[in-house]
Order: C-alpha cells, then structure tokens, then sequence
C-alpha cells in the first residue's frame, strides 16, 4: 500500500497523453472549474485544452474525465476509512 499526503495526491501522475502528464489535481480542477462540477469554465492552458479534447470520449454517455473521479474518490473513501472508524468507536464511548 502507498501512503500519500494530500498534497503528494494531488500531484500524483494519473495519465500521460501528448507528451503532458495529467494529475489528479489536474482531472479535479478540470471536472469542477471546466466541466460544470462548480461553474463552467473555458479551458485557459494547454493542459485544460488537452483535457477538453477528451469529453468526446464517452462511456454510456459519461465523459471520461468524470469517470477517472471514481477511482480518485474511492482512494480518498479508502483513505479516511480508519479516521471514520477510530472516531466511530470514540463517540460510542462517550455514550
């Protein structure tokens, strides 16, 4: 297992496309400023461009910029799984 701070999970590499590597900051930036997560937003660099390309790739209809979030989240979930857990079994103690 690989242990990360958050920083270092941002910045973590997720994919390599002409000749730029894509980190997860990269994909979350893109989805919430770009996408619509947050607001609608043009791309500004040539990473964002890069990135807009790929909304014409689709699975079941869902761009894949938005389906590369799951795997993110599921290692976020992952991640504070045993934070949730140390602090479920304290407030059960202090019942």
């Amino acid at each position: 297992m690989l242990t990360l701070s958050l920083s270092k999970l941002l910045k973590f590499r997720a994919f390599y496309i002409e000749h730029e590597f894509i980190t997860i900051q990269d994909i979350i930036r893109h989805c919430a400023n770009i996408m619509g997560g947050v607001h609608v937003g043009r791309a500004k660099t040539e990473k964002e461009e890069l990135l807009s390309t790929l909304q014409v790739f689709k699975i079941k209809n869902t761009p894949i910029q938005t389906l590369q979030l799951i795997p993110i989240l599921m290692v976020i979930r992952d991640g504070l799984l045993p934070l949730y857990e140390q602090i479920k079994i304290e407030q059960n103690y202090n019942l």
